[in-house]
């Protein structure tokens, strides 16, 4: 089973007042491409489909004219999305109805029925090229503290609330998966034992405070597919706890590190490869250096 891990994709983001919009496109249809070429059976964008809470019509249509081509083009493609800090968890999951007729699962902010979880919308099956379930995804998305509050009856504080929703989310994935299928987590956060994208204007809220540890996935949890700090790397040492770059760099000099892409073993629950999938390079940019005698530089 092959799929496509990806996030931070910040759509409707401007550089210095200067529209990204070509290189979202030209990202897009690469994606689409490489999809189809690489025969992949799910896709998996761990958060920050828009870079604000109220993106552009632009950006929006952009993000629609993804999902509706990647259907057409790829009918048995699973697309599992979760909402990211810069998302408006509402917005994403307005189109819910509409999605699901699709199979596309998107899940904004952290549903609640009454309030308990919903897991059902928390549980995503991955099928592979034959229609097989292979397997299950625990689609968490970004914890806000007001959101990733202690379910009734329980008490807990800080990132013990965070670890007490995925144990509950995995623990349903667990009852739910049965034998030669695979546990899948994603999120939306800041790890320990993590690098932060260099030259970023995009700070981390709460530094290692917010920081949650690599145990938060078990070691059953064949691939944790993470998006939030803009760079490619893995988390704590581990082949299969991966996050995910961004592809059009937030800031001059700031260099995309690729998109991640794992293939799984069909014969065994856990992560045969986890590769870099090389993408196209951004724009070049030039930037006006005050106070030097070069005028311009290229970034």
């Amino acid at each position: 089973m092959r799929l496509l891990h990806t996030s931070d994709w910040h759509l409707g983001h401007t550089l210095y007042d200067v529209s990204r919009d070509a290189e979202h496109a030209a990202f897009l249809d690469w994606l689409l491409e490489t999809l189809e070429a690489q025969s992949v059976d799910a896709l998996l964008v761990a958060g920050d489909i828009f870079d604000t809470a109220n993106p552009s019509a632009e950006a929006q249509a952009a993000w629609y004219q993804f999902v509706a081509k990647a259907r057409r083009r790829m009918p048995r493609l699973d697309v599992v999305v979760i909402g990211g800090n810069h998302d408006s968890a509402a917005r994403l999951d307005a189109p819910d109805p509409l999605f699901a007729a699709l199979g596309v699962h998107v899940v904004g902010g952290l549903p609640r029925a009454r309030g308990a979880m919903d897991q059902e919308r928390l549980l995503v099956p991955l099928h592979d090229a034959k229609g097989r379930v292979g397997a299950w995804v625990a689609a968490v998305p970004y914890l806000r503290p007001r959101t990733c509050r202690p379910c009734p009856g329980t008490w807990a504080t800080g990132w013990w609330r965070v670890r007490a929703v995925y144990a509950e989310v995995l623990a349903a994935a667990r009852r739910r998966r049965q034998a030669g299928q695979a546990l899948v987590a994603m999120g939306h956060c800041y790890m320990t034992g993590t690098e932060l994208s260099a030259l970023s204007e995009r700070k981390i809220l709460g530094g290692n405070q917010h920081a949650l540890p690599v145990d938060l996935f078990p070691d059953d949890v064949a691939y944790a597919a993470l998006g939030h700090l803009h760079k490619a790397q893995r988390v704590g040492g581990r082949e299969g706890c991966v996050t995910a770059a961004r592809r059009c760099p937030c800031r001059c000099r700031k260099r995309a590190t690729g998109i991640r892409c794992c293939w799984w073993s069909w014969k065994a629950t856990r992560c045969a490869r986890c590769n870099p999938c090389p993408c196209p390079g951004p724009r070049t940019w030039c930037a006006c250096l005050r106070g030097t005698r070069r005028p311009w530089t290229r970034c």
